[in-house]
């Protein structure tokens, strides 16, 4: 019987649209409002996929993994609370750029998320 893999192609995906939200980052003009608005946008939808992923891991996954190796876990769970905290330092960065409004501060904002 073939075996059910829950983690890699979900992994896998989730890293596609991480690399696509970051390339895009870097491309954007961050001196059009509308491009930056279409750039926060992608990344909220990623954000919001990442925490329902997270969730899911948390509750289904990471239990049935800690229940037949003891403590295993403890290292996923910190990446998913590091990740929760990078993903917050994002947005704020983004909520930041979106209050700039001169293109001097919407250059200066693309360097720190660069």
């Amino acid at each position: 019987m073939e075996r059910i893999d829950l983690l890699r192609l979900i992994h896998k995906a989730l890293r596609h649209a991480i690399l696509t939200v970051s390339l895009e980052s870097g491309c954007v003009d961050y001196a059009d409002t509308e491009a930056t608005k279409r750039l926060d946008e992608a990344w909220m939808l990623l954000r919001e996929n990442l925490a329902h992923h997270a969730h899911q891991e948390n509750v289904i996954i990471l239990p049935l993994l800690d229940a037949r190796a003891p403590g295993e876990t403890y290292k996923l769970t910190r990446d998913h609370d590091r990740i929760e905290k990078l993903e917050a330092d994002m947005t704020g960065l983004l909520n930041r750029l979106d209050a700039e409004t001169g293109t001097g501060h919407r250059l200066e904002s693309r360097r720190a998320l660069t």
